[in-house]
């Protein structure tokens, strides 16, 4: 009896999984689509001229994708997230001061949206720090979020 009861529990949970996507709620489909929002690409090399500082961060879950950048001083910068690359105006700046950059700042991107990079400082290298860890949390006009957990490095071209 108990085998056949754990038979049929195990069969009903194999046909719960192959149900098809149209079976699914409009927030399972969204959480769905929001685990395909890390980047199949990343930033493009991002170069400072002699004097310039900046803050590089890497997805921590692709550390081959550079997902942002901005250069110190600037108030700009750059993310790539959701298969789009945003341009963001720095809006807000708190926290500790290290280099050039504070470690919470929020910008705004082209769209209303606003992206939050909380930042925690690590090991000092020359002419640089890393970024221990970080996370990137950016909420779309409409109030959707994207949480990118970073690492990175702040760095200035001092030759």
């Amino acid at each position: 009896m108990i085998r056949a009861t754990l038979f049929v529990i195990a069969l009903l949970s194999v046909v719960g999984c192959v149900s098809s996507q149209n079976d699914q709620s409009p927030v399972e489909r969204a959480f769905q689509s929001t685990l395909l929002t890390l980047p199949s690409e990343g930033l493009g090399p991002q170069s400072l001229q002699v004097g310039q500082c900046g803050l590089w961060l890497w997805s921590q879950t692709d550390t081959a994708k550079l997902i942002f950048f901005s250069r110190g001083q600037t108030g700009q910068a750059k993310l790539r997230l959701a298969g789009t690359t945003q341009t963001l105006t720095q809006r807000a700046a708190t926290g500790e001061i290290f280099g050039q950059f504070l470690t919470d700042t929020v910008y705004v991107d082209q769209s209303g949206g606003e992206v939050r990079v909380s930042l925690v400082p690590g090991d000092e290298l020359i002419d640089g720090q890393r970024i221990s860890s970080g996370l990137i949390t950016w909420t779309d006009a409409e109030g959707w979020q994207i949480k990118a957990p970073v690492l990175g490095v702040r760095a200035c071209q001092v030759k």
